[in-house]
């Protein structure tokens, strides 16, 4: 064991937080795929002392040269080290470290056997914190990813359509957005992700991606836009490996009513699929649901034509939600019935379970989550929502450079953190704006909101967090402060957002 090489495991980073590291996935297209089984969506804060003894596993180094090492660069023992080290070899289960009376929690796996022939090039006085720790703040002092919507232009006309589509904005020019790029790659953004809109009907998008991975950022592309072979050629040779389409139905006539599309739409866009399978690149596709696609013969139709591409790694289906910008009424016509979901859902893991192709329903938002007598059910609930990572660990930049905390949000002014044509990144991460959200007062809440004498308000707001968005959907623009509506002190929805 002592002759293995170990290396810090290519599917974690360590991060330099300011006063503290943070531990996490890596991100986009270098998630590593090894053999071990690791972590999904982890973040923790550990001690620099720790990221600075697994600095040292680079992958080149036998243990017990690694082991000496971190010996003679602490002046420890090297049978302490070696104790202190085998926690961390190949663990299956995450564990737990205590240090000088706090604890720290690590993923599965953190150092494994090099057998790849990987490196990693940690420094560990990269991880030498000057000044006063921080341990317990949840809000990260540098941001961990981001997200750019390129454009909001789009080539369809969506029914459900969750998009600003109104709002009239002067777009950054390239010289704006590579400077964004490069201070992301300063900072050491994890995830530099783009959205749209159509990224296709940017006109620089080529010179973007090529920027984008020149610096080490690989974006999930997704596309309604049914694309050439010259075009799929560019993407490979930029180093994309995967692209997502967005794919309804294959009936004509549907996708008139849903997207908006030319009769010739379903014929390109079968033609790109073949096209990515010559090319060897590899698809996912999102199908979105309403009433009126939400019929199993058709759908059928469509997983039968998609399972015949090798190439296709996986298929979600989704519902359809409400969008902010259409409205209620809007949603109501749009919106699947809850007989056609559940029939949707089983039919869904019947494929799943024939292994005919890889594919997943999505949860959909339910009148029993935000309207229910059961108080006892709604804390429950509630205090089992996912965490909200707007303005804790990333940002959405709009196409004019200013930038909220949530891409559904789009320019609600009451979300805008700053603006990237007068700020840089940093100053809008630590912005008046951007702190006030986190640290949200009770004098900022309107009086008829219940959140104004709750007593969990400050807990509730930091973290986990309310998701701003379902509280804009039920309640309206006007009573942002208003509860989540999931919480049990909140009151009924005033707009119809869900599955009835």
């Amino acid at each position: 064991m002592k002759n293995k090489k170990y290396i810090f495991n290519t599917s974690y980073i360590l991060k330099n937080d300011l006063k503290r590291i943070i531990i996490t996935n890596r991100g986009g297209r270098d998630l590593n795929k090894n053999d071990y089984e690791t972590n999904k969506d982890f973040i923790t804060v550990i001690h620099p002392i720790h990221a600075m003894m697994l600095s040292f596993f680079n992958g080149k180094k036998s243990l017990e040269q690694a082991i000496f090492e971190i010996s003679s660069f602490f002046d420890l023992p090297e049978k302490n080290i070696s104790n202190l080290i085998s926690i961390y070899i190949e663990n299956k289960k995450e564990v737990t470290i205590e240090y000088e009376g706090q604890y720290f929690e690590f993923p599965k796996n953190v150092l494994i056997e090099n057998k790849n022939g990987n490196f990693c090039n940690y420094n560990p006085e990269e991880f030498i914190i000057e000044g006063e720790l921080d341990l317990i703040t949840e809000r990260l002092f540098l941001p961990l990813d981001l997200t750019f919507m390129v454009t909001n232009k789009c080539i369809t006309n969506c029914v459900y359509c969750y998009a600003d589509r109104k709002t009239n904005y002067l777009p950054l020019n390239f010289e704006q957005i590579i400077k964004i790029i490069k201070e992301s790659k300063d900072i050491k953004i994890r995830n530099f992700d783009l959205n749209g809109g159509e990224l296709f009907l940017y006109e620089n998008w080529f010179e973007l991606l090529e920027n984008l991975t020149n610096n080490g950022f690989y974006p999930y592309i997704s596309t309604k836009i049914p694309i050439n072979i010259d075009t799929i050629k560019k993407i490979k040779k930029l180093g994309f490996t995967t692209i997502q389409f967005s794919i309804d139905s294959l009936n004509v006539n549907v996708l008139k009513k849903t997207l908006g599309v030319a009769d010739n739409y379903i014929i390109k866009l079968k033609e790109t699929i073949i096209n990515c399978k010559k090319e060897n690149l590899k698809i996912r596709i999102n199908t979105v649901i309403t009433n009126i696609n939400s019929n199993i013969e058709e759908l059928n139709k469509l997983i039968l034509f998609l399972s015949k591409f090798d190439n296709i790694e996986h298929v979600n289906i989704t519902m359809a939600g409400y969008s902010i910008y259409l409205g209620e009424e809007k949603y109501k016509n749009y919106r699947a019935n809850r007989d056609d979901i559940l029939k949707i859902e089983q039919f869904v893991k019947k494929i799943k379970y024939e292994n005919i192709i890889n594919i997943d329903f999505n949860g959909y938002a339910q009148i029993d989550e935000y309207i229910n007598d059961d108080v006892l059910f709604k804390r429950e609930n509630f205090s089992k929502r996912a965490k909200c990572t707007g303005n804790i660990e990333n940002f959405y930049i709009l196409p004019d450079g200013k930038v909220t905390i949530c891409e559904e949000l789009y320019w609600n002014s009451n979300f805008i953190i700053g603006d990237l044509t007068k700020q840089s990144i940093m100053e809008v991460w630590n912005s008046s704006k951007a702190m006030g959200l986190f640290n949200l007062s009770k004098e900022m809440v309107q009086d008829k909101s219940k959140c104004k004498i709750c007593k969990e308000f400050e807990n509730c707001h930091k973290v986990p967090g309310v998701c701003w968005k379902l509280v804009v959907e039920a309640y309206g623009n006007e009573n942002w402060t208003y509860p989540d509506p999931r919480c049990p002190y909140s009151p009924p929805p005033q707009n119809v957002f869900f599955i009835e």
